[in-house]
């Protein structure tokens, strides 16, 4: 069976891809790698961004991701390097990447470069892997399906960021891990496998939950993909409750649940 990893360029870096591609590639030795460089978008673009956002979140609350965007960048550097740190510190498979197999695209996403080597490739499976929203001309390319790891319950809680919603929000039903296929919502596809992650909604902290989720969702992505390989059936019931979506999270936001924590424990 013929994997596709997509992602962005520097990859290798990523801890969470890199721990979900050693144990994939060490199942599945038919893998290849397309990584989309993720250079900045253009200005036109970034001005169409922030009109979405508009539209999306309001005013009020695209003007608090604004003024306090240099927390986000700060606490977010700062949990992602820790982050990075725990999951190098699991127990993988070595795999080497062929650099054969690794094909780099530029922008955008959905463009023609990425669907060309997608093509050529011609895979069963492509696994989506932080590139970005996929449109159905890429997400329709594999023979099976085109399959996402998301850190959070799906769809009770979809988009980016969902551990820091939950633990905002005070939602522990929020947290664990969801393998679903990608169809053209956000987090919206046909579920193939959960994970619910035990933990202290007061006390613990977004790089350990994230860990703690990485490793689940690898476990079962693992075994939905030897499911397919092996012709059994796969897929299961979307969980019952509000369906909710949440973008950004602000500086604002992050810089309370440092605050909260800290008066917790301290």
């Amino acid at each position: 069976m013929r994997i596709v990893f997509l992602t962005n360029q520097g990859f290798n870096a990523n801890s969470t891809f890199m721990y979900l591609f050693s144990h994939v590639a060490n199942n599945f030795d038919d893998w290849w790698i397309v990584s989309v460089n993720n250079s900045s978008p253009s200005f036109k673009k970034k001005i169409q961004r922030y009109k979405n956002k508009i539209k999306l979140l309001g005013i009020k609350n695209l003007l608090e991701i604004i003024i306090f965007y240099p927390f986000q960048i700060m606490l977010h550097k700062h949990d992602y390097k820790i982050t990075n740190s725990l999951i190098d510190n699991l127990e993988r498979p070595q795999v080497a990447i062929d650099k054969k197999r690794v094909i780099e695209t530029g922008r955008p996403l959905n463009g023609l470069h990425t669907i060309s080597a997608i093509k050529k490739i011609n895979p069963d499976i492509i696994i989506q892997c932080g590139a970005g929203i996929l449109n159905k001309k890429v997400f329709s390319l594999p023979k099976i399906y085109t399959i996402n790891l998301h850190h959070g319950i799906a769809p009770l809680i979809r988009g980016m960021s969902s551990v820091y919603w939950a633990l905002w929000e005070q939602k522990k039903i929020w947290i664990g891990s969801t393998v679903h296929i990608i169809d053209k919502g956000i987090d919206t596809g046909k579920v193939l496998a959960y994970s619910h992650i035990d933990c202290d909604i007061k006390k613990d902290k977004v790089p350990n939950l994230f860990k703690n989720i990485t490793i689940a969702g690898t476990k079962d992505m693992l075994n939905v993909l030897k499911r397919i390989k092996n012709n059994e059936p796969v897929g299961m019931e979307q969980i019952d409750g509000e369906r909710n979506y949440r973008s950004t999270f602000s500086g604002l936001k992050r810089l309370i649940l440092k605050v909260k924590y800290f008066l917790r424990n301290y």
